[in-house]
């Protein structure tokens, strides 16, 4: 399950820098989730802002989304990966905020810290178990993190399903 989710989201990326370019056309982000869903022989469905199948037993889905509103609305990518309920997992991992190491010093945050020095100063790690985490964030899945300026790495629910939810901004 670990390699699938690697695989997916490190290879996903390449389609990651062209999601800005295709946000305004829809068919040319039709194009692009077709070939995301002929990449990775989805076998799903694809539209407009979606691609959707299986690979290897997992679930899958690489959406294009907005977060905010109106012109305050800015464009994302996400891709979703299955995660197994039978393999308990919390994982919350961005770049660091100013705020955090207050946060952190006082308890009210825990920052699990893998031993890369350069990633652990730039990212917060919030995960149970940590052994999980410490798994998912191998250095390839570190490097495509620290790739991206506004990057989130979370545990979610979609359709009272967990789900391994790799988010990538703008670079602005």
């Amino acid at each position: 399950m670990l390699t699938v989710l690697l695989t997916v989201m490190v290879c996903g990326l390449g389609f990651v820098g062209m999601s800005s370019a295709f946000r305004s056309w829809q068919a040319g982000r039709r194009r692009v989730l077709a070939e995301i869903a002929a990449l990775f022989d989805l076998g799903g469905s694809h539209d407009d802002d979606g691609a959707r199948g299986t690979l290897d037993g997992a679930a899958l889905e690489f959406r294009y989304t907005a977060r905010g509103r109106g012109k305050y609305a800015v464009p994302w990518t996400e891709i979703d990966v299955a995660w197994p309920a039978a393999y308990p997992l919390e994982l919350y991992v961005r770049r660091q905020r100013w705020s955090d190491k207050r946060e952190i010093d006082r308890g009210a945050m825990v920052d699990v810290t893998l031993g890369d020095r350069a990633f652990d100063q730039q990212f917060l790690i919030e995960a149970a178990p940590a052994e999980i985490a410490r798994a998912l964030l191998d250095a390839p899945m570190r490097r495509v993190l620290a790739a991206h300026v506004r990057v989130e790495l979370t545990t979610e629910r979609v359709a009272d399903r967990p789900v391994v939810r790799l988010a990538i901004g703008p670079c602005r």
